[in-house]
């Protein structure tokens, strides 16, 4: 009975410290943890990318509305409100001017970029815009048409009187001025050389348009030689004058036409030739007038030598794109004006 007892009471007790192990063991675990918590939520960080500088022209040199787009974000914590100083629309002096602009999210947090716009100066010729065009029935503006063959006609058409109407759209503070003086017939060694340096004393222009020659070329190889050597003095006389040049060969001629021209197509390929190397060693600039009507011999009229009504466009709109290569006052870039 007493063994028995014994050995019940070890059996409890080794019973009762298995349960006391297992509960520190459960007791030691459920106090080294705690409930899971989810990972707090990353926000992007707030950037804001503003547009690419804008530039815009002035006409009158004037201040100018502008529009601009709105700038772009990333990141934040919606909603994201934008900002710019001065906002688009606005108006803007000639020169540069900075555009700051600004993101704030719903936090509070603000970022920042900027932008500019510029403001372009309207364009401007050399001086006061003073053009003189000098030549022969060309310039006047004789038509190649059946009712004025061999008259003295000075056409609405004539390319001097559509370049100035080109020049003053395009140079409107200055109202530039074509004075055309063409003579019909005259030759470069006869009435050309003659009157050309006291015409442009008298008239002070900034630019004389020199075109002449097509009527040299009926004398053959001795009319091609006077007159590239009288074409080359009159350039070094407007120099000596402080008036710039430019320069033009002479149109074509149709071989195979009413008027017979063959005989004086190769002296004109001739004359160029010279007036081109006049050009290079005068170092004035060039427009090659022979290069672009031999491109489309339908500027020329049925009289095989003057130019139609769009030849003289032509004519104008390759003088002024000249003019604007070689006597437009450069604008200063971008960043350059305040």
């Amino acid at each position: 009975m007493t063994n028995s007892s014994a050995l019940i009471s070890a059996g409890s007790r080794t019973a009762l410290r298995t349960l006391l192990l297992l509960g520190s063991l459960a007791a030691a675990g459920s106090c080294g943890s705690s409930p899971t918590q989810p990972p707090p939520v990353q926000i992007p960080q707030l950037t804001v990318t503003c547009t690419a500088p804008i530039e815009a022209q002035s006409s009158l040199g004037s201040p100018v509305p502008v529009t601009f787009g709105s700038p772009t974000t990333a990141g934040g914590q919606a909603p994201v409100t934008l900002s710019c100083t001065p906002p688009s629309g606005s108006v803007f002096n000639p020169g540069t001017t900075t555009i700051s602009c600004s993101a704030t999210d719903s936090r509070g947090v603000t970022a920042t970029c900027s932008t500019s716009v510029f403001v372009r100066l309207p364009p401007r010729l050399v001086g006061s815009g003073r053009f003189l065009a000098f030549g022969d029935s060309i310039t006047a503006g004789t038509p190649g048409t059946p009712a004025t063959m061999m008259s003295v006609v000075v056409s609405p058409f004539a390319y001097p009187l559509q370049l100035e109407l080109l020049l003053r759209t395009r140079y409107r503070l200055q109202a530039p001025t074509v004075l055309a003086e063409g003579i019909p017939g005259e030759q470069v060694q006869d009435g050309g050389i003659r009157r050309f340096r006291p015409l442009i004393q008298q008239m002070r222009p900034d630019v004389v348009i020199l075109m002449e020659g097509t009527n040299d070329v009926l004398n053959f190889s001795v009319g091609v030689d006077r007159a590239a050597a009288d074409l080359r003095t009159m350039v070094q006389q407007a120099k000596q004058e402080n008036v710039r040049v430019l320069l033009s060969t002479i149109i074509p001629q149709r071989a195979g036409g009413l008027r017979q021209r063959d005989p004086y197509v190769f002296s004109i390929t001739v004359l160029n030739d010279r007036i081109r190397a006049i050009a290079t060693s005068e170092n004035v600039p060039l427009v090659d007038m022979y290069a672009v009507f031999a491109q489309d011999l339908s500027l020329i009229g049925i009289d095989d030598v003057h130019p139609t009504a769009r030849g003289f466009q032509v004519m104008a709109d390759t003088f002024f794109e000249a003019i604007k290569m070689h006597f437009e006052v450069p604008q200063p870039a971008a960043g350059l004006i305040r």
